[in-house]
């Protein structure tokens, strides 16, 4: 119960949940829109795994930058 209750209150700020020893949740609109959020997940995750092994450094955006971008993708955003 208290797993489910953290991932209640967590859900009310962000669509993709990821639990240690548990795995992804994901919350969208319909399946596709739930689908379309993993796969994003998943390619941003290929990306940071990929771009460590080649030396590069990500740099981080800012919160308002970050609001935009969830903004335009229609999700809720937790910056």
């Amino acid at each position: 119960m208290k797993l489910a209750d953290a991932c209640a209150l967590a859900s009310k700020k962000s669509d993709l949940l990821l639990l240690e020893n548990h795995g992804l949740v994901v919350i969208g609109r319909s399946i596709d829109d739930a689908v379309n959020k993993t796969l994003t997940f998943e390619f941003l995750c290929k990306l940071s795994v990929l771009s460590r092994a080649a030396g590069m450094e990500l740099r981080e955006i800012s919160p308002a930058q970050a609001r935009e971008f969830s903004k335009l993708l229609g999700t809720k955003t937790s910056v």
